[in-house]
């Protein structure tokens, strides 16, 4: 149990300041971006921190509920059981608080990842410039022939239980609840990162890991246009999403996912103008959507 105020022995009646709990792990190994996120906001907030198995008590006293990175450390050795409990627990949450109205950021109604992988096929459906994606190792003639090939569950997080396979070892692993895509030789990853409707940085990294992530100054703007028909695909009413994609090395765009379930933002890779644009942006968000719900 994680539950933790940030201006522990202040009276809010003394403050003034409206509550924000807070739904992270603190553990998982990528706390430490929630905890910059969480001292920011304590300046404006009463932040109170909390996992999502203990915050049913703490729900009705807040103003806004934020939820980030509430998933458990992403390590393949995580046992089912564990799994199971974490999404029941998200599960659960995400009916509480749409159930009672509570004030969500993210919004509750996006149908990216927060609806898992299946957001790709729909996308792919609909003729969207996607990876190639099957879900049955007998459609495996549809994708572009590739050496290996890359699984990732449906209903995931972070990297959990993804792999890389020659094709002949794909039917003993019988992915069931995956989708399958081909390694695709690409120059470069791009995330465009949202703030609601507004477009907060764009980045770049020749390699998943994002280890030599860049913010790219001069942005090509058919990145923009890109990225643009995907988040108005989403129907995330606000918060924050990453839009990923990749650059092919023969120039084409192809999605990788739209992550709206408490997107990665990388903060450790800003310079502290960037870190000072994003938490004016968020704050700004926080504070503009909430006052439309009042109106509304």
């Amino acid at each position: 149990m994680t539950i933790w105020n940030s201006h522990a022995g202040i009276g809010l009646e003394k403050v003034g300041m409206k509550t924000l709990l807070f739904l992270s792990d603190l553990s998982n190994g990528y706390e430490e971006e929630d905890k910059v996120i969480g001292r920011y906001l304590g300046l404006f907030y009463d932040v109170v921190y909390s996992d999502i198995y203990s915050c049913e008590a703490l729900e009705d006293k807040a103003d806004i509920v934020l939820v980030r990175n509430t998933w458990p450390w992403s390590s393949n050795q995580i046992g089912a059981e564990e799994i199971d409990r974490y999404r029941s627990a998200k599960t659960a949450l995400r009916k509480r608080l749409t159930t009672k109205n509570i004030y969500t950021y993210n919004a509750n109604n996006g149908r990216g990842d927060m609806q898992g992988k299946q957001h790709i096929l729909d996308l792919q459906a609909a003729n969207y410039p996607v990876i190639p994606s099957i879900t049955r190792t007998e459609d495996l003639h549809r994708l572009p022939r590739a050496e290996r090939y890359r699984i990732k569950p449906m209903n995931g997080f972070s990297a959990w239980l993804q792999g890389s396979y020659a094709p002949d070892a794909l039917p003993a692993l019988m992915p069931d609840h995956f989708i399958i895509q081909p390694h695709i030789s690409f120059r470069q990853e791009i995330s465009v990162y949202y703030v609601d409707s507004m477009v907060f940085c764009v980045a770049a990294c020749p390699d998943k890991g994002k280890v030599d992530m860049h913010i790219i100054d001069d942005v090509d703007n058919r990145y923009i246009a890109f990225a643009e028909q995907f988040r108005k695909w989403n129907t995330l009413s606000h918060g924050l999403q990453r839009i990923d994609f990749i650059e092919t090395q023969h120039g084409e765009l192809l999605l990788m996912e739209i992550e709206d379930d408490a997107p990665y933002y990388s903060l450790i890779y800003y310079n502290n103008d960037m870190k000072k644009k994003f938490f004016s942006m968020l704050h700004h968000s926080l504070e503009e959507n909430s006052k439309q719900r009042i109106a509304a």
